[in-house]
Formats: C-alpha cells, sequence, structure tokens
C-alpha cells in the first residue's frame, strides 16, 4: 500500500512543481514562487512571545493562562523561625520544617487557592521527598484553608513575595488537625509547646512522617 504525500520540488532555473500522491494516483502542478509563499504563510501561526512581571522571590514553579490572565507560582520559604499563633497563644520565633508555598491567582488578582507543604531539608529539586503536614487547615493534596480571612489582591507575580509571610501569621486553629500526622501523636497544643524550644532540625529526626510524595507532586497540584 503506498502513502499519500505532497512534495515540493524546485528547479535550478526556480521552476516549482507540487507533486501529490493520493490513493496510488500522482498528479504534478506548477505554481509560482508567491503561490507557495502564500500557502506557506497562511500554514503557519503566529506566536506572540508573552512577557510577565518579575517573579516573586525564591520563586520554584511558575505556570499561566495568558488568554485569562490566569498564573500560579510556587515559592519556597527561605526562613526557618517565625512567629504565629495558636487559638489566643502567640509562640515567637516558632522553629519550622522547610515549606514551601503555592498559589492560585485568577485574572482579577484575586487568590483562588493557596498551597503549603514540608520538604525534605537541602536544595530543593522535583524528587525533594514530602512530608505529611504537622499542624492543622492542610489537606491530603497540599491545598490549605484560610477560613474567613480575606487575602490581599495580587497584582504582579512578584506581590506574592510576602504572602508566605502574611499566611503564618493567620492564627491557627484546629481544622484538619490530625495528631497521626507526627510521630509522637501529640495533640495540637502539645505539639506547639513540645516544639517551641526545638530546632528546625528536630523535625526531622522526631517528627515529620514521609508522604511517599515529592515536590514535583506539589508542583502538579499549584499548576494551573
Amino acid at each position: 500500500m503506498k502513502h499519500d504525500r505532497l512534495s515540493i520540488h524546485i528547479s535550478d532555473s526556480a521552476e516549482i512543481a507540487v507533486e501529490e500522491r493520493r490513493n496510488g494516483i500522482k498528479r504534478i502542478k506548477n505554481i509560482s514562487i508567491n503561490d507557495l509563499l502564500v500557502c506557506i504563510k497562511s500554514s503557519l501561526r503566529e506566536i506572540k512571545p508573552v512577557y510577565h512581571a518579575v517573579l516573586p522571590k525564591n520563586a520554584l514553579f511558575y505556570s499561566n493562562c495568558p488568554e485569562t490572565g490566569d498564573f500560579s507560582a510556587a515559592i519556597e520559604y527561605p526562613y526557618s523561625k517565625a512567629t504565629v499563633t495558636y487559638m489566643a497563644t502567640e509562640y515567637p520565633d516558632f522553629p519550622l520544617p522547610k515549606l514551601v508555598f503555592g498559589f492560585n491567582i485568577g485574572g482579577n488578582g484575586k487568590i483562588r487557592r493557596v498551597y503549603l507543604g514540608v520538604t525534605e531539608n537541602g536544595i530543593l529539586r522535583e524528587n525533594s521527598k514530602m512530608f505529611l503536614y504537622p499542624f492543622s487547615n492542610v489537606s491530603n493534596d497540599f491545598s490549605l484553608c484560610t477560613g474567613d480571612n480575606e487575602l490581599p489582591a495580587i497584582k504582579s507575580p512578584y506581590s506574592l513575595s510576602n504572602m508566605p509571610d502574611y499566611i503564618l501569621s493567620l492564627p491557627d486553629n484546629d481544622d484538619h488537625f490530625k495528631p497521626e500526622n507526627n510521630i509522637l501523636k501529640l495533640g495540637h497544643r502539645e505539639l506547639m509547646e513540645h516544639l517551641s524550644d526545638k530546632s528546625p532540625e528536630y523535625y526531622y529526626s522526631d517528627i515529620l512522617i514521609p508522604s511517599g510524595k515529592t515536590l514535583a507532586d506539589f508542583y502538579r497540584e499549584v499548576s494551573l
């Protein structure tokens, strides 16, 4: 069985012949250079480069939809301590494992979804191990419940730079908290008190449980 094909032949004298083979039948047609150029141009789709504002500090991942203006980003939290609040108790300089945040932003600048994950310590790669989040408000798909807190509008990707600090400053509660998500199986209040004077490295030896997921799985959830 002969395959259908279309061939263009250009001779030394610049004569152009289009050879078409269809169902075993060959047809040849001579065309002008202008006809060839029009044909080629009509078959090409113009690809316009898309320019964006500067990405947020410590950005790990970015995806966008030029047609709608929607975008998402993953950010590595650069600090190992932060002031956090559980119920009405404030814990200044509370130790933290290595955290990554994800944000899904609509074209109107509204934050539609926030993600939070715990990674292994060290330089992050797509195959970096993820751990169960030992505290509250985070689901199995890394999505973070922010409750009734109204999140600020995001005017550009770079505006996300300070969002991790803002998220961590929100008071925490017991929603989605599971004692089985920490090795010691401590309750939330017990866990906070236990960790308050520990080092960030202590998480990896005595608290965190591997989730079986990697940073690539986190990116897939964050991606548009």
